[in-house]
C-alpha cells in the first residue's frame, strides 16, 4: 500500500500539528491559570457571602420571633352600663376617672373627650358631652375630697385635677 503522501510531507504535516497543539495546549494552560486563580476568587467571595447571608437569616428570624411576641393587650374593661338607660354624668365621669393613674393628670376636657369617645355610641343621650358639664362634676368631687385639684382654670378649661387615693 503506497500512500499518496511522500514521507517528508507526512513528516511536515506531523510537525505542523504538533506545532498547532503544542500552541493550543499553551493557550489553555494559560487560560487554565488565569480561570483557576478567577475560581479562587469566586470560591472566596462566595464563602463570605454565604457566612453573611446565613449570619443575616439567622437574625432575622430571630428578630421576627422576638416580633411576634408583642404582649397581647389586656381585653377592653367592661362598661357595665345600663343598655338603653340615661346614665348620669357624674357616673360616667367616675368611670373614668378609675382608670386613670393615681398622679395623672387630668382636665375636664380631656374627661369629656373620653366619656364621648367611650361610651357615646352606647348612651341613650346622643348628644355629646360638654366639658363645662364635666367641670361641674370634678368640682363637686374635689369638695367632696375624691379628687384634687392641681391648677386652677376657668369651668370650661385650664383646670388639671389628680385622682385621690
Amino acid at each position: 500500500m503506497e500512500s499518496p503522501l511522500s514521507l517528508s510531507a507526512i513528516l511536515l504535516s506531523l510537525e505542523k500539528q504538533i506545532s498547532e497543539h503544542r500552541e493550543r495546549e499553551a493557550f489553555h494552560a494559560e487560560r487554565e491559570a488565569f480561570h483557576r486563580d478567577r475560581r479562587a476568587e469566586h470560591a472566596a467571595e462566595l464563602e463570605q457571602l454565604l457566612k453573611s447571608f446565613e449570619t443575616l437569616k439567622a437574625s432575622a428570624e430571630h428578630a421576627a420571633k422576638l416580633a411576634a411576641r408583642l404582649p397581647q393587650e389586656p381585653p377592653p374593661p367592661s362598661d357595665d352600663l345600663p343598655v338603653g338607660r340615661k346614665v348620669p354624668i357624674s357616673q360616667l365621669v367616675q368611670k373614668v376617672i378609675e382608670r386613670k393613674g393615681p398622679q395623672e393628670p387630668f382636665g375636664p376636657v380631656d374627661i369629656a373627650a373620653e366619656i364621648n369617645q367611650r361610651y357615646g355610641p352606647r348612651l341613650k343621650r346622643k348628644k355629646d358631652y360638654d366639658p363645662r358639664q364635666v367641670s361641674v362634676v370634678l368640682r363637686w368631687m374635689a369638695k367632696r375630697g375624691r379628687v384634687a385639684r392641681t391648677q386652677k382654670g376657668r369651668p370650661w378649661s385650664g383646670s388639671q385635677y389628680v385622682r385621690v387615693g
